[in-house]
């Protein structure tokens, strides 16, 4: 036969410790980032007696936080966003940096280039206005590989 003394021993024991888990979840509920918590109650595995079953008590199983699975995915997908946003933002700011910049930027070779062709447009016969069109021609292809470099790299650097 079961023992009764043990079986309420395990009952009073089980609820003991949901009564703790509820008073730390009231002790905590200001607390900011506290996860309430729960108490899993299971039975004890039953004694055979006679063709029948007579239960053993109950054991705590476990205690465990509550949460919403739903928000803390959502939480975990906007984290993996907002990280993906913030290495593009960073790309986009020295990129635009280096664009930014009249020392590294395409405008003022292109400028110059398109000076030079108003020149050649104005006397097509002058041989040197022909000449700094082509160096200024040259000078913007220069300029463009270098610019395609210094975001090649910071593409590499930033890993994107």
């Amino acid at each position: 036969m079961a023992d009764l003394a043990g079986i309420a021993l395990s009952g009073l024991r089980a609820s003991q410790t949901s009564l703790s888990t509820t008073s730390h979840n009231i002790v905590n509920v200001d607390t900011e980032g506290y996860s309430r918590q729960k108490t899993g109650l299971g039975t004890r595995v039953p004694q055979s007696y006679g063709g029948s079953f007579i239960g053993q008590g109950v054991d705590v199983e476990s205690i465990t936080r509550v949460s919403n699975q739903y928000v803390v995915d959502q939480l975990r997908r906007d984290v993996a966003s907002y990280n993906s946003f913030d290495a593009y933002y960073e790309y986009a700011v020295r990129v635009d940096q280096l664009l930014g910049d009249d020392s590294t930027a395409i405008t003022p070779s292109m400028q110059s280039f398109f000076d030079a062709m108003q020149d050649v447009s104005n006397d097509p016969a002058s041989i040197p206005s022909r000449q700094v069109l082509i160096s200024s021609g040259q000078a913007l292809v220069n300029r463009f590989n270098a610019v395609y470099e210094q975001v090649y790299q910071t593409n590499e650097t930033l890993n994107i």
